[in-house]
């Protein structure tokens, strides 16, 4: 509910864990997009901090550097697409029941190795854009990337898959003292050949799957 413009909040007591007590607000979806205009303004203009942005998206459950990330981002698109992924990923956003449903059902017809559906079950999604992304909006990045590793002219004009693996965290992939990792990956790309090759390169080079 709220009044007038003002959303109205709750304060919730978690009896069945460690007893904290949390914050919750009502609020409609056009609420959101305000309160997400409202940091982006104050961030733009320095009436909030980079330290509360980034206190904010660690609250949702972001990585230190995810969060990092988030509070340096200056480009006002890659501020909404970035904030979306954060509240998307944490659960605030969600498809309405039979959406969902539907999805549901449809990525069913994937057969897909891994049981989507199970709540114990756990898989990572990557998804390398390519194609006419390479042209214009991907340029700065990567020549961003191949500079920082000592190339002024980059040797391709993509960034390479090796460099998405790095969000793996080294520690989790030691097993008994020796770094592995077994996870079911799905991965979405414009850009199948390049990438099956970058791939089967890994593989070579590194002699693990």
């Amino acid at each position: 509910p709220k009044v007038g413009y003002r959303v109205a909040n709750f304060h919730c007591q978690d009896s069945n864990r460690d007893g904290k007590t949390t914050k919750i607000y009502v609020t409609a979806a056009y609420h959101v997009r305000y309160r997400l205009q409202f940091m982006h303004d104050g961030l733009e203009h320095g009436g909030i901090s980079r330290e509360q942005i980034l206190l904010w998206a660690l609250s949702l459950g972001s990585t230190m550097e995810e969060a990092g990330h988030f509070s340096n981002i200056t480009n006002t698109q890659d501020f909404w697409n970035f904030a979306m992924a954060l509240m998307n990923r944490s659960g605030i956003l969600k498809l309405q029941p039979w959406i969902a449903r539907d999805i549901e059902n449809h990525i069913k017809t994937f057969r897909l190795p891994f049981n989507y559906d199970q709540t114990d079950s756990d898989f990572d999604a990557i998804h390398i854009r390519r194609g006419d992304k390479l042209l214009y909006e991907s340029k700065k990045e990567v020549k961003k990337y191949w500079k920082s590793r000592g190339h002024n002219h980059p040797p391709v004009n993509y960034i390479p898959f090796e460099h998405y693996l790095r969000y793996y965290v080294k520690d989790d992939c030691v097993s008994r003292g020796v770094k592995t990792i077994n996870r079911d990956v799905y991965l979405a790309t414009d850009d199948p050949i390049i990438v099956k090759e970058e791939i089967a390169t890994l593989i070579k080079v590194n002699g693990t799957r």
